[in-house]
């Protein structure tokens, strides 16, 4: 459980720390598997669309890291 506790607050303060550009909303982090690898990306989301159909899209990836590489 305080494993979790301090990854949660280290992953907390790495979005934070993003510094948005023009136009984009907020800073995400984004897990997935691929090719049998695990992949965190930290990427800068912004809105598109009308106000009828609006949807976040990736605006920039600012960084990416394989996790198996990294441990």
């Amino acid at each position: 459980m305080m494993k979790q506790m301090i990854a949660n607050r280290l992953l907390k303060q790495w979005v934070r720390n993003i510094e948005l550009e023009d136009g984009e909303q907020m800073a995400a982090l984004l897990l997935f598997e691929r090719g049998g690898d695990t992949f965190l990306n930290t990427v800068a989301l912004k809105m598109e669309g009308n106000s009828g159909e609006q949807k976040l899209v990736v605006s920039r990836m600012i960084s990416s890291i394989n996790i198996e590489d990294a441990l």
